[in-house]
């Protein structure tokens, strides 16, 4: 086997960039022979030139793609296919370190990211590293580890690592790779009001699903699967010609794979029956407004409603909840609200006004009336509901509803 010196040399007339004056001078080097099987290792030698700084490597001239870097040849357990002309080559001009790949890193939300950066070293081979990432000029961490811990899913993005070396001449080598940081993380179903539809008109119940990567969604009326969805953002659900014994609650859940399913009820009310509107004259702020609603049927309950508007917008109150109770046929005392014959409900408003909004409160209260016919027992004041702007009769025991037509409104409710 042949070990040939070279040199590389630079010409006064025509000189590479980065060569100045002189190139190394590499040292003689020998013919080594050895017995097949054994390690071969040669090092390389040379005399600086300037720049001192000095790199190796060493090719093989009849295979184009052979090259080692530095200044030792190693070929451990050498065969007889190994002989030939080996070739050192000693170079004193700049270059910059070549950074190595890196590969996208997924990591679950709120666990902490650890990535280090190498590169081969340059001439210098003196190297430092610093991250960036790619939409947040603000965003850098010096040294070869990236670390984000805690990391949020606003961190799902693209960072890029540089490594850099410095020139005797002031100039610098740079090398880059970027990295993908994907972040997962387990669903979430949007929270929406309920839904109130008339009866026989189409039902499209949706949700938006939030969550990396995307979800697949079931949906499920009580422990029936009504419908499943596969890798979805948005999923709806269609019923075409409601009947009031639509009115129920459905259950809808997303996995991902990542964390706990998420689970959301999702409401709906099919209105078969009364729509009633009341207009209030607007007295004021801070002014009593009151609505009067007869005709309530027993152990039915009400929900009453009040939205006020301005040439700035509107806003309606949280509902009010009242409840009738059981007729006691025996009663032939005072009248109470509740009674079919006429009885009234009187819905106390305060309007306060704003510049923007109107706020107000709403308040149930009890009207009596002195009447020959059966009474029924007070109305009872139980919790709020979810806000709409409907009145809605539905009665209890039969689960039918009642039809009434009325004017325009300002005050809403609806019972069931």
């Amino acid at each position: 086997m042949e070990l040939v010196l070279f040199g590389w040399r630079c010409e006064h007339d025509d000189m590479p960039v980065g060569c100045i004056k002189g190139p190394p001078k590499v040292h003689m080097l020998s013919q080594q022979d050895i017995l097949e099987g054994r390690n071969l290792s040669v090092t390389c030698k040379a005399t600086p030139g300037n720049p001192s700084l000095t790199t190796f490597y060493w090719t093989k001239v009849d295979i184009q793609g052979f090259r080692q870097n530095g200044a030792t040849l190693h070929i451990p357990n050498i065969q007889r296919n190994s002989s030939g002309t080996y070739r050192c080559t000693a170079e004193n001009s700049y270059n910059p370190p070549v950074v190595n790949t890196l590969f996208q890193q997924d990591i679950i939300e709120g666990r902490d990211l650890s990535v280090n950066c190498t590169a081969t070293p340059g001439n210098p081979s003196s190297t430092a590293f610093y991250w960036t990432k790619v939409d947040n000029s603000g965003f850098r961490q010096n040294g070869p580890t990236l670390q984000l811990l805690n990391i949020q899913r606003n961190s799902s993005r693209t960072y890029i690592c540089i490594a850099e070396n410095m020139y005797s001449n002031g100039n610098k080598g740079t090398d880059n790779q970027s990295m993908v940081v994907n972040v997962i993380y387990q669903p979430a179903i949007e929270n929406r009001q309920l839904q109130i539809v008339n009866e026989s008109e189409t039902v499209i119940l949706t949700r938006n699903i939030s969550g990396n990567p995307v979800s697949n969604v079931s949906w499920f009326n009580k422990t029936e699967l009504l419908k499943t969805e596969t890798s979805v953002t948005t999923t709806s659900f269609f019923i075409e010609r409601p009947t009031c014994s639509d009115t129920q609650n459905f259950t809808l859940v997303a996995s991902n794979g990542v964390g706990s399913n998420a689970t959301a009820v999702v409401e709906l009310i099919v209105n078969y029956g009364t729509n009633i509107s009341y207009r209030f004259h607007d007295k004021g702020e801070n002014e009593l407004h009151a609505a009067h609603i007869s005709n309530l049927q027993p152990l039915v309950t009400y929900w009453f409603v009040v939205s006020a508007k301005n040439s700035y917008g509107s806003s309606p109150s949280e509902i009010t909840r009242c409840k009738t109770v059981q007729e006691k046929a025996s009663s032939k005392t005072g009248m109470v609200v509740g009674s079919v014959g006429g009885a009234l409900v009187l819905i106390t408003i305060v309007l306060i006004l704003g510049i923007v909004h109107r706020r107000f409160t709403c308040i149930c209260k009890i009207a009596l009336e002195n009447k020959d016919r059966n009474m029924y027992d007070a109305l009872t004041s139980t919790e709020n509901a979810n806000q709409y702007e409907d009145i809605l009769k539905k009665d209890l025991k039969d689960d039918k509803f009642v039809t009434q037509n009325t004017e325009e409104y300002a005050n809403t409710s609806f019972m069931e």
